[in-house]
C-alpha cells in the first residue's frame, strides 16, 4: 500500500497531526479526501496547423503546437466556473493529483480539491503547460516538422 504512506508522509510535511494509534483505514480516507484528488491524466490539445501557425516576434512560424494540460473538478452548465492557473518556469500541468506510478502528488495539490483554496467541488481548474515548457507542451526539444530537426533556442529566443 504505497499510497497509503505516501498520505502519511504528506501529512507529516504538511505539519498535521498524525495519530499512529488511531484507526488507520479511516485516517487514511480521511486524508485522501483532504489531500489528494487521486488519480488524474494529462490531456493535450493541438493548434496552430499549417497555413495558420503562430508568428513569433522573429517572423519564425510555430506550429503545430502541441499544450498538455490537467482539469480538475466539472465545468458547469453556465460555464461560469472555470479557473485557468499557470506554472511558474519550473513547473509543469501536473498541479494536483496523481500520477499512475507517481510517489508525490502535483505541485500546488495542497491548494487544488475539494474545500482548497481552489475548490473542485466549485471550480472548474484547467492548469496548462506554457508553450516553451517541457513536459508535453511544444518546447525547444520537439521536432519542427519543417526541419526534421528540434526548435531549439528557436523557442527560447522569440516571444509570440
Amino acid at each position: 500500500m504505497p499510497e497509503v504512506n505516501l498520505i502519511a508522509k504528506r501529512v507529516k510535511r504538511a505539519g498535521q497531526p498524525f495519530n499512529r494509534s488511531a484507526d488507520i483505514p479511516e485516517q487514511i480516507f480521511v486524508l485522501e479526501k483532504n489531500y489528494c484528488l487521486g488519480m488524474v491524466k494529462t490531456n493535450y490539445f493541438q493548434l496552430a496547423f499549417p497555413p495558420n501557425e503562430l508568428i513569433l516576434e522573429n517572423g519564425e512560424k510555430l506550429g503545430p503546437i502541441t499544450i498538455a494540460y490537467e482539469t480538475y473538478g466539472q465545468l458547469n452548465q453556465q460555464r461560469s466556473n472555470a479557473v485557468l492557473i499557470l506554472h511558474a518556469l519550473t513547473g509543469d500541468a501536473h498541479a494536483a493529483g496523481l500520477h499512475k506510478g507517481d510517489e508525490k502528488p502535483g505541485w500546488w495539490d495542497d491548494m487544488i480539491g475539494p474545500g482548497k483554496a481552489f475548490d473542485t467541488d466549485k471550480y472548474f481548474v484547467i492548469c496548462s503547460n506554457v508553450l516553451g515548457g517541457c513536459r508535453g507542451t511544444t518546447g525547444p526539444s520537439s521536432v519542427n516538422p519543417g526541419t526534421g530537426k528540434p526548435y531549439g533556442l528557436m523557442i527560447g529566443k522569440s516571444r509570440p
